[in-house]
């Protein structure tokens, strides 16, 4: 009975399920067990009150879909919800009221979830009256009511063990008082006066509640809307029962305004959140149960729509909210909950790149397909990205996610193609794998793939070192030192055969095995400059390392990501997408004093975005090949689109764009003449 208790209790992971056993509540461990905690943290400064940019928390209002903070639910705006109830009174059947349920399940909480699951379990709906379908609820939520009674009975019967004489007997007779015939508060009298009479202290009390009343309420919350609904004596109509029906499950949907602690004076210290949470807010912050599962990850889901809508320019630029919230929130809930820089990065991805592409319309639209203009490929816009994760969401199977790749396989560039063509060729191999070991599969046999690229690239290096051996000098001269202090030439030489015996130990040692190029860079190169003399072969070396990791990356699961092995599925394909998404970037780096005007702006897709980093325009164009066969073609597109109306503004951009290029350059790259036209 301990065990089967405990096992029950640590696996459920909703509301909707089966069990009804499954009602119970979240991180309940057993007996006297510590509350999980989540161990990220993110070590963030309070910033100063003038340097805070405030969220105008008026216009979420008017947004429909956000997720609730609290529990995750997608929230209603008064007008859609108004919409909605005006729809429910031309719904004639069990069957089209079943169907408005499950087109807005995303926007029922999870009080109410069950009512999905429920209804997709009656048999022949079609044929159901509403009343009738009201009816058949009825009968799936008693059972689940007295299922869990029955749980609650079993819980207090093992809870008793722990206890001997009087108050063992107290314990026994208050299980055997539940009565699921009865209402919550009559049960939940008696759950509390149990804390009462055994003199509980407030741990002990608070775990008996946590086990028990979350439960009860849950058993019978749901039914008791049905009876509210439609009680045994109703006199309503079909037509008013069904307006009822629809504003009992999605009521509690409606966004509130409220305060993450509510005695704050903060700029940013507010939100929206759904009706159901915003009743239940307690003094100290917006959640009520700061160690509820998934609580970290709705935050994110809310933060990330705040960040798209600031990216869509829907609701005003708030650069401070996200990180305003982040670190309210880990410092009022002890750092139970909390953000790394990463994770805020990630949270603020669509805010930073869709802002960019303000700047630079090009990228922005996606009537014309726009070639990158380092590497050439046809650069995925915003829009088709938005498309294609949607359609990751619906992928089931390794199949379905190969068949993704060949749908849009004109967004995959040079940066994921052989990682690409490989998930492809290994779904055809193995086309009744489980996800799970189709992931396994696929990262064993993708990583070994860019491990063999290692060698070459170091023998690539290897064979460009004649080009550093002065004319007049004999390597195996016993002068060698004197020699590499006085001459330039053979100072190249030195730092050139430098970088290879490092690379090649720590490569031979089986330290780069993981491809991760930062520890790399950091292990062997921390005590030198590489930029002096500057060598192009050590950079291009360096680069190709570089790069092979960055593929690499889409091998690992994020440090924020729960295992799930479709999820992380879908999230490898999106980020072989995502290395040819459509970017802004400057030609001259905002780094280095670069303007934020169109006229400083080029699209690369993100891998190569990613590699230019911060270079000058001289040394990206001399040590990137793709730049010398791609920039026009680019140049030529944009242009193109600017005669033909599809973007305004940029009738002089390639004329202005292609004399920084030949001035960048200093005059190796002159394509001027194909703009003065």
């Amino acid at each position: 009975m301990y065990i089967g208790l405990l096992n029950i209790l640590n696996k459920n992971t909703g509301y909707v399920n089966s069990n009804p056993l499954n009602y119970i509540i979240y991180n309940n461990k057993g007996i006297n067990q510590p509350k999980d905690k989540i161990d990220i943290c993110f070590k963030g400064n309070t910033p100063n009150t003038e340097d805070i940019t405030p969220i105008n928390i008026k216009q979420l209002e008017n947004i429909n879909g956000i997720h609730c903070p609290s529990c995750g639910t997608k929230m209603f705006t008064q007008e859609y919800y108004d919409e909605l109830t005006n729809r429910a009174k031309n719904i004639n059947s069990a069957a089209e009221l079943s169907e408005l349920l499950n087109e807005h399940k995303d926007f029922i909480t999870p009080n109410y979830k069950r009512v999905i699951y429920m209804t997709n379990n009656i048999r022949n709906i079609e044929d159901l009256t509403v009343p009738q379908y009201i009816d058949a609820l009825k009968i799936q939520a008693y059972d689940e009511k007295v299922a869990t009674f029955d749980y609650l009975k079993s819980y207090l019967n093992y809870y008793s063990e722990h206890f001997d004489g009087k108050q063992k007997e107290i314990i026994i007779e208050a299980a055997k008082n539940l009565d699921p015939n009865d209402n919550y508060f009559n049960n939940g009298k008696i759950i509390m006066g149990l804390c009462k009479n055994l003199n509980l202290d407030t741990n002990q009390s608070n775990e008996l509640r946590r086990n028990t009343m979350q439960n009860l309420f849950l058993a019978c919350r749901f039914i008791g809307g049905l009876n509210k609904v439609y009680p045994r004596d109703c006199q309503k109509s079909e037509k008013e029962i069904t307006v009822d029906f629809v504003n009992q499950i999605f009521k509690h949907s409606l966004l509130k305004q409220n305060t993450i602690v509510s005695k704050s004076q903060k700029p940013n210290n507010v939100l929206i959140m759904c009706d159901e949470c915003h009743n239940r807010q307690s003094d100290r912050a917006f959640w009520h149960n700061t160690s509820a599962t998934g609580l970290k990850d709705n935050i994110k889901k809310y933060l990330e729509d705040v960040s798209l809508l600031m990216g869509e320019k829907k609701i005003d630029n708030s650069p401070n909210y996200i990180r305003d919230f982040c670190y309210t929130v880990e410092k009022v809930s002890r750092q139970n909950i909390a953000f790394s820089e990463m994770e805020i990065k990630h949270i603020k991805r669509a805010q930073n790149v869709l802002l960019r592409h303000e700047y630079f319309a090009p990228v922005k639209q996606s009537q014309v397909d726009v070639p990158c203009a380092e590497c050439g490929t046809t650069m995925l816009p915003y829009d088709m990205k938005v498309q294609i994760a949607k359609e990751l969401k619906q992928c089931e199977t390794p199949i379905d996610f190969a068949e993704m790749l060949q749908k849009y396989d004109k967004y995959i560039g040079p940066h994921a193609e052989d990682i690409s063509a490989n998930f492809i060729r290994l779904a055809r191999i193995y086309p009744l794998a489980s996800n799970e070991d189709f992931l396994e599969i696929f990262r064993k046999s993708t990583r070994k793939q860019l491990q063999k690229q290692i060698k070459p690239i170091i023998k690539n290096y290897l064979s460009k070192r004649q080009y550093y051996i002065p004319d007049d000098f004999k390597v195996d001269n016993k002068y060698v030192n004197k020699a590499y202090s006085y001459n330039t030439e053979s100072e190249k030489l030195r730092r050139f055969d430098l970088v290879a015996n490092r690379v090649q130990k720590y490569v031979e040692d089986g330290k780069f095995h993981d491809l991760n190029f930062d520890k790399l860079n950091s292990e062997c190169f921390s005590d030198i400059d590489l930029s002096s003399p500057n060598i192009v072969a050590i950079y291009s070396l360096l680069r190709s390392l570089n790069r092979l990791s960055y593929r690499a990356k889409v091998l690992t699961r994020p440090p924020f990501m729960q295992p799930n092995p479709k999820a992380e599925l879908a999230e490898t394909i999106y980020e072989l997408f995502n290395m040819d998404a459509a970017t802004a970037d400057h030609l001259n780096a905002a780094k280095k004093g670069g303007a934020n005007t169109i006229y400083n702006m080029v699209g690369l897709c993100r891998g190569c975005n990613i590699q230019k980093g911060s270079k000058s325009v001289n040394s990206w164009y001399i040590t990137h090949p793709g730049v010398r066969r791609n920039f026009l073609s680019h140049m030529k597109v944009v242009d193109k689109m600017s005669k033909d109306g599809i973007i305004s503004g940029y009738e002089d951009w390639a004329k202005q764009i292609a004399e920084q290029m030949y001035n960048g350059t200093n005059g190796k790259y002159d394509i001027r003449d194909e703009f003065n036209k």
